[in-house]
């Protein structure tokens, strides 16, 4: 008995230095939404979803002056993974998604938008996290 006391009690201390071992950010790793989009790309606008103080995701729109395409990402803020979704649609043309389970970002969503209004917008796991813009960001 002494020597089962003893092994669980040796585990514990290892997890517990383990785990205190580890940064708290070890977990979760910065995610460049404009940097996800590709080159040229720079972050124009965002929304944020929070509970409380605590952040949980952010929806991102970045812009690429040089060829005049928009891109939208979801990021997590949080260590699991989570169901998000991108959406990018350009006024009289087309609107694209990108939707599943996912632990660091979904999109990029990227779609041509030169002198035209978006809207963008995503979600993060389920109600009441999700959001989109109205028609912006025309030009």
């Amino acid at each position: 008995m002494r020597t089962i006391t003893k092994t669980f009690f040796a585990a514990g201390v290892l997890a517990c230095g383990l785990a205190s071992a580890l940064p708290a950010q070890a977990t979760t790793a910065a995610v460049d939404p404009a940097g996800v989009c590709g080159s040229g790309f720079r972050v124009i606008d965002s929304h944020p979803f929070k509970s409380g103080s605590t952040a949980l995701g952010t929806i991102y729109l970045s812009y690429n002056s040089g060829t005049g395409k928009n891109c939208v990402v979801t990021v997590n803020q949080t260590p699991y993974t989570r169901w998000m979704r991108a959406t990018l649609s350009v006024q009289g043309g087309a609107t694209k998604t990108d939707a599943g389970e996912f632990k660091s970002y979904a999109g990029p969503v990227i779609l041509s938008a030169s002198n035209t209004c978006v809207k963008w917008g995503g979600a993060w796991d389920e109600s009441p996290y999700v959001w989109t813009s109205g028609w912006s960001h025309c030009g």
